[in-house]
């Protein structure tokens, strides 16, 4: 199989070579990223911000003893005091499923630390008060 330039290249894959240069490869841009910069793009991740563009609500737990990383919005909460989830599934009851999400955090400002708290509610939850 031959390329616009007239050289031979082999049948098998598809994939560029090595050596293969823009006009080897039919004028195709080829754009080369890190791997986190490859992992962030499939994980939702805006890579020259670091702040994720899909997820409301991410948590991560190392273990059972560690304190849980919590990005919300796309920004990551820091000074956590308190940290609560709770979802369950909708059922053919009446009044059931829904998710409650209460962060208790501290938000460093001028003066004192300022406490802040995070809440939201949907379904069963939101008659719960």
């Amino acid at each position: 199989m031959e390329n616009k330039e007239g050289t031979r290249r082999p049948l098998e894959g598809n994939g560029p070579r090595i050596g293969d240069t823009p006009s080897t490869l039919n004028e195709e841009k080829i754009q080369f990223v890190t791997k986190e910069e490859h992992q962030s793009i499939h994980a939702g991740v805006d890579w020259a911000t670091g702040k994720d563009k899909t997820s409301l609500l991410v948590i991560e737990l190392e273990n059972e003893t560690a304190v849980p990383k919590v990005i919300y919005k796309g920004e990551e909460i820091n000074g956590k005091e308190n940290v609560h989830f709770n979802w369950e599934t909708k059922t053919q009851e009446g009044l059931s499923g829904g998710m409650e999400l209460k962060l208790d955090h501290y938000i460093s400002g001028k003066s004192a630390p300022a406490k802040e708290t995070i809440h939201l509610q949907t379904g069963k939850y939101v008659l719960d008060d």
